[in-house]
């Protein structure tokens, strides 16, 4: 799905003005979003605390592209946070052994398999071959054992 540059820039000019409405939670770029269905459509995803009391004052449209309202709980985490997730959820703190901690970004489904995944960034998680991230913390290094000592 290609993202018109002048759709990015329209809706990073039109959320400065929606920050401050009560209810409003982010602005994003992406997938339809219907009932919680998902459709290969392009829309301006806006999202709301209450889906049932949504701000007035929400564009319909962003340079000709149509809105959904989604509604989100965004709850902050504070810093730092080292609590164990058993149901991970995006914000939360990972770590790779090689690179550290860093957030989790997200938890996504790939459209194509259907397979869930974690989404971050790569000095967080790193690529092919670093497979191994934790949470919310790398678990602590055991030297070997050495025979004969």
């Amino acid at each position: 799905m290609d993202i018109p540059e002048e759709l990015v820039e329209a809706k990073r000019v039109v959320e400065l003005g929606l920050l401050g409405l009560p209810g409003f939670a982010g602005i994003s770029l992406g997938m339809l979003e219907v009932d919680g269905e998902l459709f290969d459509e392009l829309a301006v995803r806006i999202y709301v605390e209450d889906a049932a009391n949504v701000p007035p004052g929400l564009p319909e449209e962003i340079a000709g592209v149509g809105v959904c309202i989604v509604e989100r709980n965004i709850e902050p985490c504070g810093l730092p946070d080292l609590a164990r997730y058993d149901n991970l959820m995006g914000g939360v703190r990972i770590a790779q052994p090689l690179r550290g901690a860093g957030t989790l970004g997200a938890i996504v489904e790939d459209p194509a398999t259907g397979e869930t995944l974690g989404l971050s960034c790569h000095h967080v998680v790193g690529g092919p071959g670093e497979d191994f991230v934790y949470q919310p913390t790398e678990p602590p290094q055991v030297p070997p054992i050495r025979k004969g000592l």
